[in-house]
Formats: C-alpha cells, sequence, structure tokens
C-alpha cells in the first residue's frame, strides 16, 4: 500500500492506473475553497507546488484539476472511490465503514482514531493528524474574507 497526498497527484491517475492494474484510487475531495485556502496557506518545500503562493495561480489550478479528475471519472470511474471530506467529519464511523470495505481491509476500531496512532508523519498535516476528526475546518478561511479580495467568492458555498 501506498499513500502519498501531495497536491499535484491527480495528475498521475493515468500512469498509475496503466503501471498498476490493480491498484485503488481514493480521491479525497473537500470544499473548493478550503482546498485553495489550504494550499495557499501552506508552506511547501517542493518546487513543483509554486503555484500555491498566488491565490489566482491555486484556483486556476483547482480548476484544472476539476476537468482532470471529471475526466478520469469518466474514464475509470469504478476504481476510484471518492472519500467527501466533510461527509467524513460528520459521518465518521459511515464513510470510513465504506472506505475500507472499498479497500477490502478489515475493520478496526482503531480506524475511528487516527490521532491516536503515533507513527511517523512528514507531511504538512503532521499536526493536524494528531487531533481527533473534527468539523469546521472547512470554513476556517472565513475569518480572513476581508483581505482575500473576493477572489474565493462563487468556487462553492465557502462562508455557509
Amino acid at each position: 500500500m501506498v499513500t502519498d497526498k501531495m497536491p499535484q497527484n491527480f495528475r498521475y491517475i493515468g500512469l498509475l492506473a496503466t503501471a498498476i492494474p490493480e491498484a485503488k484510487i481514493v480521491h479525497v475531495k473537500r470544499k473548493t475553497a478550503a482546498v485553495c485556502w489550504g494550499n495557499y496557506k501552506q508552506y511547501f518545500k517542493s518546487k513543483n507546488l509554486g503555484y500555491c503562493y498566488d491565490l489566482d495561480d491555486v484556483v486556476r489550478y483547482h480548476e484544472l484539476y476539476e476537468n482532470l479528475m471529471a475526466f478520469w471519472d469518466m474514464s475509470i470511474g469504478k476504481r476510484i472511490y471518492t472519500l467527501y471530506y466533510d461527509l467524513l467529519t460528520v459521518n465518521q464511523k459511515d464513510e470510513t465503514s465504506k472506505l475500507i470495505a472499498y479497500l477490502d481491509l478489515e475493520w478496526d476500531e482503531k480506524c475511528l482514531f487516527p490521532q491516536n496512532n503515533w507513527r511517523r508523519v512528514t507531511t504538512a498535516s503532521n499536526v493536524q493528524v494528531r487531533e481527533k476528526v473534527y468539523q469546521g475546518s472547512s470554513q476556517q478561511l472565513k475569518h480572513y474574507k476581508p483581505f482575500l479580495k473576493a477572489l474565493l467568492d462563487g468556487l462553492d458555498d465557502w462562508l455557509e
């Protein structure tokens, strides 16, 4: 099993699907504005993520991602499991159970307590993974609305 959650991984789905025909792909879908804001506010070491440092570029890049994911969904949709982040925070047990079933893994109650897993994490979210699954993180950016010059308005209902 391989887990890699870098923002640009969607570009490699075709290669992955061809190289590893039995691969199951998990696509975590989150509100557009929350994704764009999350990428913008994060410092990434990789030079391949330079688009993250300009909010206009982040929004345009996200549109490219949406278009390519729509293509993959039409092409190999049965091999892609879409996990909706906000549903996971509301119905953690049900959504986690569905994901575990899709992956043909055995259920373990520990799946409901990811914050208790103390393995090494070296991603940008290394602190967040030590917290319980919680609601509302997609709404954190609303506090910055006065400073965003309407760049994220209209992407989705990000101020619900």
